[in-house]
């Protein structure tokens, strides 16, 4: 957030005062902030010390002095000046950047975004929309970006069925990635199958290869083919709501998969991957990336004293992702496309019959931070206030 100053609303400095370490700003609004004297000087927004167009920081912490202090200080309503006793290097931060970079207690809390969870009987739609209206301009666009980011996933309808569609949409949630599938995957019912997706059993709720370093981003299925009448529903979890209510279900059960890495593989002619990663990465107490898939885990990797308590925690979260409260069903039919976030929603499907239905859906991933960029560059472009909106960091390890 080096240039970026939008900020809920317009905001004015009443006042600076100077302490031995830090500078207090009062706002108009009765509001402070305190910003350390190193950290002002580190954020100096001067062409010498910030390049102007790569937005990066040319000024070198081993040049600041630890003990850095103001020589001057002024202000007005719309921002502050220092003229450091180092070099008597002047320094000018704007009133709305201060702001938007506060890092008071209440400051960091009101950036922290907070999704909006979600269970079957409160989702139905809310997170539909019909691809040409959600294309038709970038606001639209934005509008659609903004419903994953609040849902974990947008049901687009009317999509046109073409396999060249597929990573045409996922160009607009971020950059489509190649991976050992390849950039796009298609998912359909094929003999001697390597991937589960690719018969007609049924999968319960997961998130995609969690056996990488970095388990996928967005992800979308669009579907071109489906003309099976039973069988083959999509089913879709709210991976941060799951884990509110495991921990206040069970809150051992949660504390041992949100502590403790739980080990996934993958493995077929060419490729062997392995990786582990907690079930739920927590920052801050607060649910920030889901990772978990059971048909994929590998032999578990813990203290022996962990063992059977991890199992039935894992017990415990594999009765959950089934349970008809938290689980939305729904038919994918052609023309319709589902982009989700794999660090938040899980995903399963019920079985059909591989043998006689044709299903045909195509695949491709993305990684969040490209979703996220292109989330926050039309939210600049927009004036939205939430702009600033610290989101999820997604699963870790």
């Amino acid at each position: 957030m080096m240039v970026n100053d939008t900020y809920h609303r317009p905001v004015a400095i009443a006042n600076a005062l100077r302490y031995d370490r830090h500078v207090e700003i009062v706002w108009d609004d009765g509001e402070t902030s305190r910003f350390h004297h190193v950290w002002l000087r580190d954020n100096c927004q001067c062409r010498t010390c910030h390049d102007e167009f790569s937005h990066q920081k040319m000024v070198w912490l081993s040049a600041i002095p630890r003990n850095i202090a103001p020589a001057e200080v002024g202000f007005d309503s719309e921002g502050l000046t220092i003229v450091w006793n180092q070099d008597r290097h002047p320094s000018r931060y704007r009133a709305g950047w201060l702001r938007a970079n506060c890092y008071s207690e209440r400051g960091r809390a009101e950036r922290r975004f907070h999704p909006t969870l979600w269970t079957a009987a409160t989702i139905e739609g809310r997170a539909e929309m019909d691809y040409r209206e959600a294309t038709a301009t970038e606001e639209a666009e934005l509008r659609m970006l903004e419903t994953v980011r609040d849902y974990g996933f947008v049901l687009l309808r009317n999509v046109p069925v073409e396999p060249a569609e597929t990573e045409k949409i996922g160009r607009l949630f971020g950059y489509p990635t190649e991976t050992n599938w390849g950039t796009v995957f298609d998912i359909r019912a094929e003999p001697e199958a390597i991937n589960i997706a690719n018969t007609g059993q049924p999968i319960a709720p997961h998130t995609d290869d969690s056996f990488r370093y970095a388990s996928p981003g967005i992800e979308l299925f669009h579907c071109l083919e489906a003309n099976q009448n039973q069988g083959g529903l999509s089913l879709l979890v709210d991976g941060f709501q799951l884990g509110e209510c495991m921990r206040e279900e069970d809150p051992e059960a949660f504390h041992l998969v949100s502590q403790f890495a739980c080990p996934q593989f993958a493995l077929d002619r060419d490729t062997e991957l392995r990786s582990r990663g907690k079930v739920f990465t927590l920052h801050d107490d607060q649910i920030v990336g889901v990772r978990y898939c059971e048909c994929t885990q590998a032999p578990l990797d813990l203290p022996e004293h962990l063992i059977e308590p991890y199992y039935d925690a894992l017990r415990v979260l594999a009765g959950m992702v089934q349970r008809d409260d938290l689980v939305f069903r729904f038919r994918l039919g052609p023309g319709d496309t589902l982009v989700f976030d794999n660090q938040r929603v899980l995903h399963g499907r019920t079985a059909y019959d591989g043998a006689g239905v044709r299903r045909h859906l195509r695949n491709t991933m993305m990684h969040r931070d490209g979703f996220h960029s292109r989330l926050r560059i039309l939210g600049m472009k927009f004036g939205r206030p939430d702009v600033n909106r610290v989101l999820p960091l997604g699963a870790g390890w």
